[in-house]
């Protein structure tokens, strides 16, 4: 969801496409870095410590991604405003008061 907000709409698609792409390669290269960490005997404790790193840079781009993202929501188009509820007229439906 945050992605989609992220890319101007004319290059959206190609922004998404490399978030999927950068999402494939780092789960397959952080685990095969796991195993071989684990296999050279450094430990579970060494291996935590070591994914301290990625979500450390993690952490400093979702907060570089929200400073980026505007604080208001973007206003639906026109189509879209018949859809909303106006929640003042609706009543609950378990309501069974006469």
């Amino acid at each position: 969801m945050i992605a989609v907000d992220a890319y101007p709409d004319a290059m959206r698609s190609s922004g998404l496409g490399i978030t999927g792409l950068s999402a494939r390669v780092g789960s397959a290269t952080l685990g095969a870095s796991g195993g071989v960490l684990v296999g050279a005997g450094v430990g579970f404790g060494g291996f935590f410590l070591t994914l301290l790193i990625p979500f450390s840079l993690l952490g400093m781009a979702l907060i570089g991604i929200r400073s980026v993202l505007p604080r208001e929501p973007k206003p639906l188009p026109q189509s879209h405003k018949d859809y909303r509820l106006d929640l003042e007229q609706q009543t609950p439906l378990l309501d069974k008061s006469p």
